[in-house]
């Protein structure tokens, strides 16, 4: 008799010394889980601040080429534009930093620039151009092809157009039918050079034609950022002729058809 109780009493020990280390186990997994959860959190938070300061650390890089250019006229033979040695591939802690400086001055302002210029970008459609003129104009009016806040509140995300300059180039993308492949063209991530990626067909985004040939976008030719007074408002023409020949302290470039030797 007692023989059978103490029996019953060891299997009641190892079941629940069983039933102790299955929560022992439980209790083990999730705090193994959370402890990864917390490691790989706190690793990409190191690494947003390396590629912060590194990000930073370009900035000042070009920087600093810039205010030791001392010529008067800017070509792309200056050590800000043909720096490929110090500008591409540089190595810090656990990054690989590019820098690339680029003339906005040199393209054409979207905030003054006429349809017949618009026409002459690549891939640019009458219907687009009319749109873009549309957003940065002061009215509601519709122009030729093109569309005003009507057509935007109708969308499923609706919102209105801007009726006035551009704050930013690519809040082009906001306008009707400027797409990714238009704005971007195959230089998705803005560096200048054909990667993989970047020719190898619809393997991967983004879409290419894979001719080994890097399709710039309208990114590459419009910019909003200059500092000529009164950019985008006041007679168009007036306003894109001022902003394409003058530099950003607002004195004349050099016409390479007339300048002297």
């Amino acid at each position: 008799m007692n023989t059978g109780i103490n029996n019953k009493k060891r299997g009641l020990v190892i079941i629940a010394v069983l039933w102790t280390v299955v929560v022992l186990m439980a209790i083990v997994a999730v705090l193994g889980r959370r402890t990864r959860l917390d490691m790989k959190v706190c690793m990409s938070r190191m690494d947003a601040v390396r590629c912060k300061w590194a990000c930073r650390a370009g900035v000042e890089k070009a920087v600093a080429v810039l205010n030791t250019d001392e010529t008067e006229n800017d070509t792309l033979l200056d050590f800000w534009s043909d720096s490929d040695e110090d500008f591409n591939d540089v190595m810090l802690d656990r990054c690989v930093l590019q820098i690339k400086v680029i003339d906005e001055m040199s393209k054409l302002d979207i905030n003054a620039a006429t349809k017949d210029q618009l026409m002459g970008l690549p891939y640019m459609l009458e219907e687009i151009a009319d749109a873009i003129i549309d957003w940065r104009d002061a009215d509601d009016m519709p122009s030729g092809l093109g569309v005003e806040s009507g057509y935007y509140e109708g969308l499923d995300f609706p919102y209105r157009a801007r009726n006035g300059p551009f704050r930013t180039i690519r809040e082009m993308l906001m306008v009707k039918d400027v797409t990714e492949d238009l704005f971007y063209g195959e230089d998705t991530n803005f560096n200048g050079q054909l990667d993989y990626n970047e020719r190898d067909g619809d393997e991967t985004p983004p879409n290419d034609d894979g001719d080994d040939e890097l399709d710039l976008g309208w990114i590459s030719y419009l910019t909003c950022y200059t500092s000529q007074p009164g950019s985008g408002q006041g007679n168009q023409d007036e306003s894109s002729n001022n902003s394409q020949n003058n530099d950003a302290q607002a004195s004349a470039k050099v016409n390479v058809n007339t300048a002297p030797e």
